[in-house]
C-alpha cells in the first residue's frame, strides 16, 4: 500500500475517533462508553502490518482491555459512586446545605468511572511489558508489597474524601488485578 493511502486511512480513522469522543461529550460527558469505539479504529489501522500471531494476540488484548475497562466502570458506577455520594451528602449540616447540579453530578460520576476504567487496565500494561521482555514474572512477584502499597495509594488518591470503603473498593480489585497479571504473565513467558 502506498504511503499516501496509509496517511488517508489514518486520517479517516482519526475522524472516527474524534467523532466518537465529540458525540459522547455532547451527551453528558459519557466518554466512558466510547472506549471500544476509540480502541477499534486504532487497532484496525495497525492490523495490516501484523502477522497472524500478532493479530490473534492483539484481539485477545483488545477484548481483555474492553472487558477490564467496563468492569472498572461497573464497579465505580454500582458500588463506589453510591458510597461516595452518600458520604458527600453526609457532610450536610444546618449551616451547610449541599447544592449539586446535574452537570456536577454527571461530571463527578464520569470522572470516577474513567478513573476506575483506566486503573483496571493494569493487567494489559503488565502483560504487554512482560511480552516485550521489559519485566519478568519473577521480578513482578518480588514487588508484591510495593504493589499492595501502590494499590492503596492509588485508591486513596482517585476516590473522594476519607471514606475507607471507597479506597478499599479500588485498592482490593487493583491488587487482585496485579496478582492476576503475574499469573497471566507466567503463561505469556511460556508461550513466547
Amino acid at each position: 500500500m502506498p504511503m499516501l493511502d496509509h496517511v488517508e486511512e489514518l486520517r479517516r480513522r482519526l475522524f472516527w475517533i474524534v467523532g466518537a469522543v465529540a458525540a459522547a461529550s455532547a451527551v453528558a460527558q459519557f466518554v466512558v462508553f466510547t472506549f471500544p469505539v476509540i480502541l477499534w479504529p486504532a487497532w484496525a489501522f495497525v492490523r495490516p502490518a501484523m502477522t497472524a500471531t500478532e493479530r490473534r494476540t492483539s484481539r485477545f488484548a483488545i477484548a481483555g482491555s474492553i472487558v477490564l475497562f467496563m468492569s472498572g466502570v461497573a464497579l465505580a458506577w454500582g458500588v463506589v459512586l453510591p458510597l461516595a455520594v452518600q458520604w458527600l451528602m453526609g457532610l450536610q449540616t444546618d449551616a451547610l446545605t449541599p447544592v449539586i447540579t446535574a452537570r456536577e453530578y454527571f461530571s463527578f460520576a464520569v470522572d470516577m468511572a474513567l478513573a476506575f476504567g483506566v486503573s483496571f487496565q493494569l493487567p494489559v500494561v503488565i502483560v504487554a511489558l512482560v511480552w516485550l521482555g521489559i519485566v519478568t514474572p519473577e521480578r513482578l512477584a518480588t514487588f508484591r508489597r510495593a504493589a499492595l502499597f501502590g494499590s492503596v495509594v492509588i485508591g486513596a488518591v482517585l476516590t473522594p474524601g476519607d471514606l475507607v470503603w471507597t479506597t478499599l473498593a479500588m485498592a482490593v480489585p487493583l491488587y487482585g488485578l496485579y496478582e492476576l497479571s503475574v499469573i497471566v504473565s507466567r503463561r505469556v513467558v511460556r508461550m513466547r
